[in-house]
């Protein structure tokens, strides 16, 4: 009976060593296709292309002559199967559920958390796998190397092949389990992690290679790991972690408990187990750094920007700044996006041209400008983040040009967003090369924001101008001999003469000591709310008076327009309805030197509006008109250049008016293009008018000290 199941169990092994030599010899379908190798290896086919045809056989072609033994050893296995064509192993990170990293793990804008595995393979090469060749000593590493079909050769084909049995020698592999504890793993820090960060889940695990009858591809089941950034992702970058890990291998039975298991302990010495458990935990602890690539679509639209200031250039201030910037709507991040600020010149009298779409650069898209004047004169490529990004303001100081020119400034992107690959342009931001005419005022104040007859029309007006630096010492502005009083601010008008001085510096302090502000909350102006700034003396209805002597009273009732010349008698003349018009220069015939008080001539003209012609340079007169406007270019209606209205102006006598149009674009060099001189006869005139038409009484006296 003992020999019948002895015989049995003979039989039944004979079968099984049949049907693995039958496996062996490639009679069944391969495990993997192209396509998941593909998907399972760190570069899909390609992985084993270079490990297989480029790295093992290369290093066989060195034992082409070399035999095996008798025992199917010697130099052909020790030296070029063992050691350098037998096994290629790798471990490696990537996204969950695909082991190929190739293509960059795409994540959504925004990402907190990310899924990843860690891969592991064990790839046998050409000598190891089907067919063996048989056990003889005729094989050389020429044969191995020759045999073609083999090998994997080329990314379209994966030529995964059955292994040759279990063995030690010969063509056989001995290896059957790789087995790696991972102790530890970290994130590394920047720069090779772009977004900081923790991983957990794969701390504890063991990756585990087995033996495959049916495959070259040993890959081991992956271990799930999730990485979480300490930010989220918003840009492209990459993960990079350290694993620590214990790791033995196994070889010449697939039976893990018989086989023999090595591995290094931390002393340099081995540690081997045979027909027993192996304490992993003993073994050495080593490092492998493992990376993935992350990127992040882009879906961004940019939008240019531009401010430039100021206006109006002049000679003596011929600076310009300019302040691009991108806008990104988003809602990702763009990368190496084109921009541009582009300068054009345009023509006194002439206007830049707008294309219509189209995708032109910018010389194209605006045209018109002065030839060879249109040029990039800052650019760069550069990613833009959400939001708005600054690309950096600077002073553009200009050659003289002739008055009137426009200089135009334009900041452009390209691509404007994914879905629009075509430029981008701001519209065009000039400003005028000119001059910035100015006034003085001499002999009083300037006072503005009061009721012109009754209390409760005032206004809360202000007082602006604008100052020019001419060097790092020098500024020149409008100015007021006297005092200045607002109810608003004062901004950039000096008062007591004070940019009438040299070298006086840009501090408003410095020029603004008569500027009258009774706020505290204000620095200059405020000198009275609206309602607390009362009204100027009504002129017009003094002189309506009857019987007012002193002076040569001529009332007018027109509607119409009565004019003035040098040769009007000097005078009262009163035109509440009309229009005053000065068509020549109105000079005092006795002039004001040596006089006595009832010998000096004064002109006043009251009207609802007064204009003084472009030709006029002098007026000796009092201007007042109550309800109306006094304009000082009042025959020219059109825009104003500086070839227009560009003869200086003075006027010698009180000027009051609801708005007062100083329209004069003449002087240089700080020369004004306009005065207003309210001299001392105008004082002694009026004083002797009034009387001799009323009863003046001292009340009380107090001695001042002289102002020079």
């Amino acid at each position: 009976m003992a020999k019948k199941q002895l015989a049995i169990v003979t039989i039944v092994s004979i079968v099984v060593a049949a049907l693995i030599s039958l496996i062996s010899g490639g009679g069944a379908s391969a495990l993997y296709t192209r396509a998941e190798i593909e998907e399972k290896l760190s570069n899909g086919v390609q992985t084993a292309v270079n490990w297989d045809w480029n790295t093992c056989r290369e290093h066989l072609k060195d034992y082409s002559s070399v035999y095996f033994d008798s025992s199917g050893g010697g130099q052909l296995r020790t030296g070029g199967i063992n050691s350098g064509a037998s096994y290629k192993t790798n471990t490696w990170l990537s996204q969950a559920g695909q082991g190929n990293i190739s293509v960059p793990i795409s994540v959504a804008y925004g990402t907190t958390s990310i899924s990843l595995q860690v891969n592991s393979v064990v790839f046998l090469c050409g000598p190891l796998v089907n067919a063996d060749f048989g056990e003889s000593t005729s094989i050389n590493g020429a044969k191995i190397v020759n045999d073609t079909t083999r090998w994997v050769q080329k990314a379209s084909d994966e030529n995964d092949r059955y292994p040759n049995r279990v063995g030690s020698n010969w063509m056989y592999p001995s290896r059957t389990y790789t087995y790696t504890l991972i102790t530890d793993i970290s994130v590394a820090p920047s720069p090779d992690t772009t977004y900081g960060g923790t991983t957990t889940g794969a701390e504890g695990n063991t990756i585990k290679i087995s033996r495959s009858n049916t495959s070259r591809y040993w890959i081991a089941p992956p271990i799930p790991v999730t990485y979480k950034p300490a930010i989220p992702i918003t840009k492209n970058g990459k993960v990079t972690v350290y694993m620590k890990y214990k790791e033995f291998s196994a070889y010449h039975s697939t039976d893990l408990y018989a086989a023999t298991k090595r591995c290094a302990l931390p002393d340099g010495s081995v540690y081997q187990v045979v027909n027993g458990n192996m304490d992993i935990t003993r073994c050495k602890e080593n490092t492998r750094t493992l990376a993935v690539t992350i990127t992040v679509p882009e879906n961004y639209a940019l939008t240019p920007k531009l401010t430039t200031s100021p206006p109006v250039v002049t000679s003596d201030n011929p600076v310009i700044s300019v302040n691009p910037s991108v806008t990104n709507a988003g809602p990702t991040a763009s990368s190496s996006v084109e921009w541009r600020v582009t300068r054009f010149f345009v023509a006194p009298g002439n206007n830049y041209v707008t294309k219509g779409a189209g995708s032109y650069i910018p010389c194209e898209k605006y045209t018109g400008h002065i030839s060879g004047t249109c040029q990039t004169i800052k650019s760069g490529s550069r990613d833009f983040a959400l939001g708005n990004t600054n690309l950096g303001s600077f002073d553009d100081a200009l050659n003289g040009q002739p008055y009137g020119t426009e200089v135009c400034y334009v900041t452009s992107v390209n691509p404007q967003s994914t879905a629009s690959a075509t430029w981008l342009h701001t519209a065009p931001q000039c400003s005028v090369y000119g001059k910035r005419p100015l006034v003085q005022i001499w002999g009083h104040d300037l006072r503005t924001g009061s009721a012109l007859i009754a209390a409760g029309n005032n206004g809360a007006a202000q007082v602006v101008g604008v100052v020019d630096n001419i060097d790092s010492t020098t500024y020149k502005g409008d100015w007021v001999e006297y005092g200045i009083f607002a109810p608003g601010q004062v901004t950039n008008v000096a008062s007591g003469s004070g940019l009438n001085e040299p070298n006086i510096g840009p501090s408003q302090a410095l020029w603004s000591r008569l500027t009258f502000a009774n706020d505290k909350g204000a620095t200059y102006g405020a000198y009275a709310d609206a309602a607390g700034m009362g009204t100027l003396p009504d002129i017009a209805k003094y002189f309506s008076q009857p019987g007012v002597k002193g002076a040569l009273i001529v009332p007018n009732n027109t509607s119409g327009v009565v004019n003035f010349t040098g040769a009007t008698e000097f005078g009262v003349y009163i035109i509440p309805n009309g229009t005053a018009r000065i068509t020549s220069n109105i000079k005092n015939p006795k002039g004001t030197d040596n006089k006595a008080a009832g010998d000096i001539l004064q002109m006043v003209i009251i009207a609802k509006r007064i204009e003084i012609d472009r030709t006029v340079q002098e007026v000796d007169s009092w201007l007042i008109s109550t309800t109306g406007e006094i304009d000082t270019c009042g025959d020219f209606k059109g825009t104003l250049t500086t070839d227009e209205c560009k003869l200086p102006l003075t006027i010698r006598g009180a000027l009051i008016a609801r708005d007062l149009s100083l329209r004069r674009t003449g002087g240089e060099d700080g020369d004004p293009a306009e005065i207003i001189n309210l001299r001392s006869d105008a004082f002694l005139w009026a004083n002797h008018v009034s009387s001799q038409n009323s009863t003046l009484r001292t009340t009380y006296t107090k001695e001042l000290p002289p102002r020079y």
